[in-house]
């Protein structure tokens, strides 16, 4: 809900200072989908750097 108030807000400042609608709504979506790519390639990486770290963690203590 928080998330749909923010966008109704971005919409209603960009309206205000004389932005097209259509310029903010692609700048969101392309906002979205950098999120989405960045987040389906960070998250695999930070898997295998928690799993490095744990592999170390029980070879450094044996």
């Amino acid at each position: 809900m928080l998330s749909l108030l923010c966008l109704l807000f971005i919409l209603w400042l960009c309206w205000k200072m004389g932005v097209a609608l259509w310029r903010v709504l692609i700048f969101l979506i392309g906002v979205g989908l950098a999120f989405a790519l960045l987040s389906s390639v960070v998250l695999p990486l930070l898997a295998i750097c928690a799993l490095g770290g744990l592999a170390w963690a029980v070879i450094s203590n044996a």
